[in-house]
């Protein structure tokens, strides 16, 4: 899988994708941003590597620009950011009613990883769970517990617990305050 990170130009993705074909990539992950629509839709017919988006689509409504214009063939709404639980279930039966494959894009947070644990345990489409690997992230491992924890063999089980099956330590918030301004920067 290759994450492009909305990067590149429609041209320069034509270029582009025939090395990521003979690499083999599995997918490749937004490579436009997320208002070109036309270039996502331009490009899908002329790679064999399924695109994926979603991360910065939000909402059900764009995610159904995606599927009716036929840009995507895998897509990856982030529950942190495409209205919570109920409106990521609600994209990820709309990718299901087109065919299309469902993998949450998962942030950085515990709760988030749970969110996306939990939904692709109940979503017919689901495809792959997006796991966040960095060495220090105390969003990951100190808010919840208990953590996800990928196997030796790259699969991840989904928690038994009420809820989520994770428990939120608040304390964390004392260590880490809030900086004003966007995230992500």
């Amino acid at each position: 899988m290759t994450d492009v990170n909305t990067k590149y130009s429609y041209q320069q993705m034509l270029r582009l994708a025939p090395g990521l074909e003979e690499c083999g990539v599995y997918w490749i992950q937004e490579p436009f941003p997320p208002d070109a629509l036309r270039d996502y839709a331009l490009l899908a017919p002329r790679t064999r590597v399924p695109l994926a988006a979603g991360e910065n689509h939000f909402l059900r409504y764009q995610a159904r620009q995606l599927l009716e214009q036929e840009a995507v063939q895998i897509l990856q709404p982030d529950p942190s950011k495409a209205g919570g639980i109920s409106e990521t279930r609600k994209i990820a039966d709309l990718a299901a009613a087109y065919r299309r494959g469902f993998a949450p894009h998962t942030s950085m947070s515990g709760v988030n990883m749970a969110v996306c644990l939990a939904l692709l345990t109940v979503c017919s489409n689901g495809l792959i769970y997006e796991a966040h690997l960095s060495a220090f992230n105390p969003f990951r491992d100190d808010l919840v517990s208990p953590i996800p924890k990928i196997d030796r063999d790259g699969y991840i089980e989904a928690f038994d617990g009420p809820g989520l099956g994770v428990e939120l330590d608040e304390s964390l918030f004392g260590r880490y305050p809030a900086i004003p301004g966007p995230c992500y920067v």
